[in-house]
């Protein structure tokens, strides 16, 4: 799915509240894609959801929206959907409510999340990695518990970087892919199934590992299954997750640039090789990393371009 990939529509809504109303939003994706909304009004919101439900009405992903200042005293607002990369493919809608009208759905529109094929991966574990991974440890539950909250958080001021991505590790071989299906076989031959929400990145222990956007450190510690591990907030709602760091080089409220190095490569928690683990997430939605490295998430001067507004 490419961001360039969009559709401008003209709505007209009637009420006191919009005049016009643009919604700026590709008109397909795939499973496992990020989605980027653009939307703007006359009129000045104090907010919105932004919802993705599927032909049933299910409401499959949900985020909010932030403001994106325009030349002159104009305003679009975004949002970032995360299409699950377990999405049924078919046709789905999107919903948007503005907060102060309690709900009420403003605009709307139907989009077709396409099937995109995943890579299967049998992965042998040994003693250690098998007890490690089938233990009942609580603190396991409680680390996945704390990482949802962090990745489902939205600031609408967390506004760091908008553009395009950076490989976190220049020099790698890439040993797994986002999607991959992965069955984990135990040592007392029983098997799990798991879906891998990252690419995994080989490399020499103790390779730099850089930050793939600028953004804000909201977590930096040792968790049991990611080992040392790193999550950074670029745009409300959008993180970026470092796991099996051997060294961890930033602590929680850290501002970092792009680039900077944050650690090393590593082979801590549930890791057969040395490699880093890279995952972005969109509103808790683990979402393709390589679609981040082509395109921006929000072009403002495409949206200059086709939408004839001003405010």
């Amino acid at each position: 799915m490419k961001f360039s990939r969009l559709l401008l529509l003209l709505l007209i809504i009637p009420g006191p509240i919009f005049a016009q109303a643009f919604l700026y939003i590709p008109e397909s994706t795939q499973q496992g894609e990020p989605f980027p909304m653009l939307f703007s009004w006359r009129e000045s919101t104090d907010g919105a959801t932004l919802r993705l439900t599927d032909p049933n009405g299910r409401v499959v992903a949900a985020t909010g929206s932030f403001p994106v200042p325009l030349p002159g005293n104009g305003w679009i607002y975004a949002g970032l959907l995360g299409i699950p990369s377990t999405a049924e493919p078919g046709t789905y809608r999107i919903l948007l409510s503005e907060s102060r009208r309690s709900g009420e759905v403003l605009l709307e529109k139907d989009i077709v999340v396409e099937k995109k094929q995943f890579l299967r991966e049998d992965i042998p574990l040994t003693y250690a990695l098998s007890e490690l991974r089938q233990s009942d440890d609580p603190r396991k539950v409680e680390e996945a518990l704390e990482l949802r909250k962090i990745v489902r958080h939205f600031d609408p001021e967390s506004f760091y970087h908008p553009g395009t991505h950076i490989n976190p590790l220049p020099e790698h071989r890439v040993t797994s892919f986002f999607g991959d299906r992965r069955r984990y076989h135990y040592t007392d031959q029983q098997e799990a199934s798991a879906i891998h929400n990252g690419i995994d990145l080989a490399a020499p222990i103790g390779s730099s590992v850089h930050a793939s956007a600028a953004g804000k450190v909201v977590f930096a510690g040792n968790r049991i299954i990611t080992g040392n591990s790193i999550v950074i907030e670029h745009l409300p709602g959008l993180f970026s997750l470092y796991y099996h760091l051997e060294s961890v080089l930033v602590e929680p409220g850290d501002l970092v640039e792009q680039g900077r190095v944050i650690g090393t490569v590593g082979m801590t928690g549930l890791a057969t090789g040395p490699h880093l683990h890279w995952e972005l997430r969109a509103s808790g939605v683990a979402v393709n990393p390589t679609t981040f490295l082509e395109h921006p998430l929000i072009d403002k001067e495409s949206i200059i371009g086709n939408i004839d507004w001003k405010p």
